[in-house]
């Protein structure tokens, strides 16, 4: 995950589809669980969550959330399959070390906020 590259994740959703987007939010137990989206001026939604809940919007997840997510996917436990975890993992490897640390992780950072 080197870089960031929303155009292409915006056509894996859209061809799972909402409901099967919101499944695997689901089964993967991520966070607030909240695909509505982006809250227009108006206060409702603006029907995009599955372009852009995941982008700053309605889906959160705390810090500890992330962590133990991410745990879960070093150890094979996240519900689905062990050949999607491990390739994963292995691009989210950047290649880099720091301090004999490897690093691993990818670009983009959520909202300005919070990144």
């Amino acid at each position: 995950m080197k870089y960031s590259v929303v155009w292409f994740s915006h056509q894996i959703t859209e061809q799972l589809g909402a409901h099967r987007f919101y499944e695997y939010i689901s089964k993967l137990n991520y966070g607030n669980k909240d695909v509505s989206g982006t809250i227009g001026k108006d206060g409702m939604y603006k029907n995009d969550g599955l372009l852009n809940s995941w982008l700053g919007t309605s889906l959160q997840i705390s810090p500890l959330e992330q962590v133990e997510f991410l745990e879960k996917l070093l150890v094979n436990e996240l519900a689905v399959s062990i050949p999607a975890q491990e390739k994963t993992r292995e691009i989210m490897d950047r290649e880099e070390e720091w301090n004999g640390w490897k690093l691993y992780g990818k670009t983009g950072g959520g909202s300005r906020d919070n990144g």
